[in-house]
């Protein structure tokens, strides 16, 4: 779990927080924030989703 703002935040419900029992690596994103509003994100989940709105012409 981690912390933003002194706010915990767990990335989803269905994934354990010990996650090194998952086989594979754990889809991670890196958020950049500006008090309480995300201004980027970076990581696995976004490239992914970046490269479905691209391959399916959708933004």
């Amino acid at each position: 779990m981690k912390s933003i703002n002194n706010k915990h935040i767990n990335p989803s419900p269905h994934l354990p927080t010990h996650l090194s029992c998952l086989p594979q690596r754990a889809p991670f994103v890196k958020l950049e924030m500006v008090g309480e509003e995300i201004v980027g994100a970076t990581g696995f989940c976004i490239e992914m989703l970046d490269e479905m709105a691209r391959k399916f012409n959708f933004t």
